[in-house]
């Protein structure tokens, strides 16, 4: 493995770990996430190295002085704005049913989307709880996480978070050893990782 690749995989496992420790999946998570201050330390981690990929973006546009450091401290705010957003609303992907009375402040947004998509594809309205819910929910969510480094192509990056929860899905049921939710967590954030890696190859 050359040191660029190496890097990669570090920065790759970097994004696992963290996506999972955000979503309190690690064995040892509850121990230490004891009130609201230090559950949002891993968030605030991720949004901190998403933001200084952001800030390399920034640059590799001409982007200097104040501009460059307002514009990343924006950054910061809106992947932070992402991470934070409502995961509960596509936990039935993992089989855990969600609170239909709890709202979000996209929930609006999600809902219709998920009505129109969820008729075109399979001529049936999906609704909070569906499965085609849950990718249109968590789509959004990683669209707003991966819009400061990537802007109109987020969607990709959104599809990319969304395709992470689907691969977790798959271990629900299969391991007993381990919370099978480290894995949706983590691969939902590698995959945003791996999308970031690759908009940073197109630019730099």
């Amino acid at each position: 493995m050359g040191f660029h690749n190496m890097i990669v995989f570090i920065f790759l496992c970097l994004f696992f770990f963290l996506g999972a420790e955000a979503g309190a999946s690690w064995s040892w998570s509850s121990r230490w996430q004891t009130n609201k201050f230090k559950k949002k330390l891993p968030e605030i981690a991720l949004a901190a190295l998403l933001a200084g990929i952001s800030h390399i973006v920034y640059q590799a546009f001409s982007l200097n002085g104040w501009w460059l450091h307002g514009l990343t401290l924006a950054a910061f705010f809106v992947h932070l704005a992402g991470i934070e957003s409502a995961t509960w609303s596509f936990l039935k992907w993992e089989k855990h049913v969600p609170n239909l009375i709890r709202s979000f402040t996209l929930k609006r947004v999600v809902d219709w989307l998920a009505w129109r998509i969820g008729w075109i594809l399979q001529r049936n309205h999906w609704t909070i709880g569906d499965e085609g819910y849950s990718w249109v929910a968590a789509t959004v969510k990683g669209t707003i996480i991966c819009l400061p480094f990537s802007g109109p192509f987020a969607p990709i990056g959104g599809l990319f978070f969304a395709f992470g929860y689907e691969v977790g899905s798959h271990f629900k049921d299969r391991i007993t050893k381990f919370n099978p939710h480290i894995i949706s967590e983590g691969m939902s954030l590698a995959f945003v990782g791996a999308f970031a890696m690759f908009v940073l190859s197109m630019l730099v």
